[in-house]
């Protein structure tokens, strides 16, 4: 019941389009960082000592 209101409603549909938007972006921006995370220690991995 509580389900079927959400998804009925306006303004829950909203926030479901809102969340989808808002979690791919801040699912890319931690893909590029975690890249460049691995590119980072990669480099100091193969740094000679």
């Amino acid at each position: 019941q509580l389900l079927t209101s959400f998804f009925n409603n306006p303004d829950g549909l909203c926030a479901l389009n809102f969340l989808e938007n808002v979690l791919v972006d801040i699912q890319q921006a931690e893909l590029n960082l975690q890249r460049t995370w691995t590119t980072a220690v990669d480099l100091i991995v193969s740094l000679p000592i």
